[in-house]
């Protein structure tokens, strides 16, 4: 396991995976192998809750991928106790994978970041960075409507 204060070269900012509950499935290998290969550069982080899971750990260190373990205390979430939430599991899990990337940026004080749900295969997103910097600061996310964006991929730089 890469130690979680490996620091990379340049200064991009990170691309940050969220899987929360189970194991880690074995299809997201081909999304962790792809997003290596077009951003050798650039520090790639996944964070997960499941210790238990350390299958492909020997995989993420050869593809120089930072696996975080992270802990989510259910009782005390905003998200699984919020009344807004949509009943069923699969949208607790993917709402709170927000949560958890939003403790971990504040936790490690992380000014700019990628986001990609583990299932998009991304690109080489070096220039994009500094295209949606000159645009101004916030957060950037495609969006299928006026009022909605969607939360596949987006980019934070405040």
């Amino acid at each position: 396991m890469l130690k979680s204060n490996q620091m990379f070269i340049n200064k991009l900012s990170p691309l940050i995976f969220v899987w929360v509950g189970k194991k880690i499935p074995q299809w997201s290998l081909e999304t962790f192998k792809f997003a290596r290969q077009n951003n050798t550069s650039r520090e790639i982080i996944l964070l997960h809750n499941n210790f238990k899971n350390l299958k492909y750990e020997k995989l993420f260190l050869k593809l120089s991928i930072n696996l975080i373990y992270i802990k989510i205390d259910l009782d005390q979430s905003e998200i699984i106790n919020s009344k807004n939430l949509i009943e069923g599991s699969f949208w607790k899990l993917t709402s709170l994978r927000f949560e958890a990337l939003s403790k971990f940026i504040i936790s490690r004080k992380i000014n700019s970041f990628f986001h990609a749900e583990i299932d998009n295969l991304i690109f080489n997103i070096n220039n994009l960075e500094n295209k949606l910097n000159k645009i101004g600061t916030g957060i950037f996310a495609p969006r299928d409507a006026y009022d909605r964006a969607l939360g596949s991929f987006l980019y934070c730089n405040d």
